[in-house]
């Protein structure tokens, strides 16, 4: 898929494209997309392309941690912990 805008810091269109289709894709993904390409594209654009409310990430990108987030933490680094010492073993 292919999107073109104009760039707001000048007259040139930047194309954004996508490799992969977003149909069935959880929004928590996509609002990750989003986020790893915002210095490159204009938000909305992406949001707008992937099918997303913009206010929907901004408000995913400005809330805390859920407590299930934050209780996760501790068990993916003890995972980690225990898989690098399997492997070295």
């Amino acid at each position: 898929m292919l999107c073109r805008s104009a760039h707001s810091k000048g007259s040139r269109s930047r194309a954004l494209r996508l490799e992969e289709p977003t149909f069935g894709v959880v929004e928590s993904e996509k609002y990750t997309f989003i986020k790893g390409r915002i210095e490159k594209h204009p938000i909305l654009l992406i949001c707008s392309v992937l099918e997303v409310n913009g206010s929907g990430f901004y408000a995913w990108l400005h809330e805390p941690k859920s407590k299930r987030a934050k209780d996760d933490v501790l068990p993916k680094a003890l995972e980690d912990n225990y898989f690098k010492k399997l492997a070295s073993a």
